[in-house]
């Protein structure tokens, strides 16, 4: 009989990398996903993080990325412009590969 290992809650932190001087208006509809104990080998069910941009003028979103790719599936409508008063959403699932806490952060490049 194969023994079964689980991973234990992923935290998920927005983090923005904001070029140029000044600060850029947009809103995160969370900062954070527990996803809890999860099978090693199988994928949690999607957790969708939304962008709302407040700035006044459109913002370019570059990139989204996260710390560790191979323990995640990230996707979603964020990338290129972001037309002001409109939003964009991330999708994270969690599919670890190794059993253990895991930690790790999102990063969007706008």
């Amino acid at each position: 009989m194969r023994a079964r290992a689980t991973a234990v809650v992923f935290v998920l932190a927005c983090l923005f990398v904001v070029g140029g001087s000044s600060a850029v208006a947009a809103d995160v509809s969370r900062t954070s996903i527990a996803f809890g104990n999860q099978k090693v080998g199988t994928t949690s069910a999607t957790e969708t993080v939304t962008i709302t941009n407040n700035d006044g003028v459109d913002i370019v979103i570059g990139g989204v990325a996260v710390g560790n790719p191979a323990d995640y599936e990230v996707g979603g409508t964020c990338g290129g412009t972001l037309p002001n008063g409109q939003a964009c959403t991330i999708t994270v699932a969690f599919d670890p590969e190794v059993v253990g806490l895991k930690s790790d952060s999102v990063a969007f490049n706008i």
